[in-house]
């Protein structure tokens, strides 16, 4: 079996995670931890995902152009450079802003933000230690034989 780290794995699986958590976090302390996992985990995985499709997009497009010469390339290549930049800046912005209110006006638990805010994170590096202790396993595997 091939392992591989892709971006939907990731997505997935900090979607599990998630809802065990705000599962956890609800039946463990309270409801509003549990919306609260549920409201971090949400944004993060919202910003990951326009993240990834962003990048799919723009490096899509540009590699589906067709240049006439490498001017023009170049030209398409710093437009879309800059498209992605002004979207990333855009949502970061936003979830800023979203961030203050929830916290500003106290709809949710800074312990459950936060542990929902860094599921996206755990879950990428938990699944690409898991992806590098079977790649050394593999090899370790190869040398035996």
């Amino acid at each position: 079996m091939k392992s591989e780290l892709t971006a939907v794995a990731v997505c997935r699986t900090a979607l599990f995670l998630l809802l065990a958590a705000a599962i956890c976090g609800t039946l463990f302390w309270a409801p509003v931890v549990g919306w609260s996992i549920v409201a971090g985990g949400a944004l993060s995985l919202a910003v990951l995902w326009l993240s990834i499709r962003g990048v799919e997009r723009v490096a899509g497009e540009v590699a589906a152009a067709e240049c006439a010469d490498e001017k023009q390339r170049n030209a398409l290549t710093a437009r879309k450079k800059r498209g992605f930049q002004f979207a990333f800046l855009l949502r970061y912005t936003v979830t800023g802003v979203v961030l203050f209110v929830l916290i500003r006006w106290r709809l949710v638990n800074i312990f459950g933000l936060v542990l929902g805010l860094s599921t996206v994170f755990a879950t990428a590096a938990v699944l690409a230690g898991a992806a590098v202790v079977h790649d050394l396993v593999q090899k370790n595997q190869r040398r035996k034989d």
